[in-house]
């Protein structure tokens, strides 16, 4: 790089010329990983975008920008969607309540998570897994929030379908008979009084490892890991002797060893005049997995879009002014070490930014 300028007398004559040559492979160097970090970027978002629903909103939940896997989900054109509140999704499946939990948590600044039944433009409904991230200016106030959706309406619509089945079976021993026997998915039943197994399908047999004779007249407490135990039992405590058709989420554990995260749906029956409790197992441990992934890759996304917006702009924007002040012939010649020196400087703080921005792509990437 050559820098240079022209020293006039009185009368505007050139009278010397000052100028200095500069090697410029670092400064080279930089913009090229600069352009190739950005690149890597491009495409993890293009990625993020074909699989994930993103939209930002205001503190008053008005949106202002949402990406096109949104657009499509929701059925509104993005023109539609921007200017709008974030109730046009809604569809009046949660109460009140619910809603307002959710605006309590993000505007105190914590994150929220949930799954949420939403509406489309056609007026069909879908559900997604949605984390919102309330994001904040560099004096921790919460200026914009950040919600970013999974969409679950696959998984959601088959579990609707096995609980409605479950609620039919109340009317029908054969029917329960049918569902409990030929079902691919584990299930079992266990005496209320005693909390032990009292039946169990070849389902059940298969996922979790154990044969006829050692899975019925195990306690419920058996196949969870020790660590877990204290969680069924305070949920015991919450429901004495009064179960109902109810939906969790525990942790259990295969003959094996292996733990996995099950979805639990259950109702109560009777069964050979015992009071009892059927009992479905979905093994959701892959998704839950998946969830986590995509979730742990959001907030990477959010910590290199906070870095590009806020930490770049400072050298960049020194760089910028240096170049222009040499290039202009303001700076003269006592002065100009000087400012190759903050140059230089700066150069040295954007790479160190570029290369912190590389290793969180990076992340992204394994």
């Amino acid at each position: 790089m050559e820098v240079g300028y022209a020293v006039r007398n009185s009368q505007g004559e050139v009278v010397r010329m000052i100028g200095s040559i500069r090697d410029v492979n670092h400064e080279v160097i930089l913009k090229n990983r600069l352009k190739s970090s950005y690149q890597r970027l491009s495409e993890f978002r293009k990625a993020l975008d074909q699989s994930t629903n993103i939209i930002l909103t205001d503190l008053d939940g008005i949106i202002l920008d949402a990406n096109q896997s949104t657009v499509e989900l929701s059925g509104y054109s993005k023109e539609e969607l921007i200017g709008s509140h974030t109730r046009v999704n809604r569809s009046g499946y949660h109460p009140k309540e619910f809603y307002q939990t959710m605006w309590n948590t993000i505007k105190a600044g914590k994150e929220w998570k949930g799954e949420l039944k939403n509406r489309r433009k056609d007026g069909s409904h879908y559900w997604v897994f949605t984390t919102i991230f309330p994001l904040k200016d560099k004096f921790g106030n919460v200026y914009r929030f950040l919600a970013v959706r999974t969409d679950i309406t696959e998984q959601k619509e088959a579990q609707e379908k096995i609980f409605q089945s479950f609620e039919k079976i109340k009317a029908s021993e054969k029917k329960y008979s049918d569902l409990f026997h030929f079902s691919p998915l584990p299930m079992w039943v266990f005496d209320l009084d005693t909390l032990r197994v009292l039946d169990v399908n070849e389902a059940a047999l298969t996922n979790y490892g154990y044969d006829r004779d050692e899975f019925v007249g195990i306690s419920i407490f058996d196949f969870r890991p020790e660590d877990q135990v204290g969680t069924m039992k305070e949920f015991l405590e919450k429901n004495p002797g009064n179960f109902t058709v109810s939906k969790e989420k525990f942790i259990h554990q295969k003959k094996s060893g292996e733990q996995m995260i099950v979805e639990i749906f259950s109702i109560p029956i009777e069964f050979e005049g015992k009071l009892a409790q059927l009992v479905l197992a979905n093994d959701v441990t892959t998704t839950v997995r998946y969830l986590e992934k995509v979730e742990a890759q959001n907030k990477i996304l959010k910590d290199i879009a906070w870095t590009q917006s806020h930490i770049v702009r400072a050298p960049l924007a020194r760089l910028m002014a240096i170049v222009q002040l040499i290039k202009d012939g303001i700076v003269d010649l006592d002065e100009l070490n000087q400012y190759l020196g903050l140059l230089d400087s700066s150069a040295l703080e954007l790479d160190q930014v570029i290369r912190e921005i590389s290793e969180k792509a990076n992340k992204l990437e394994n």
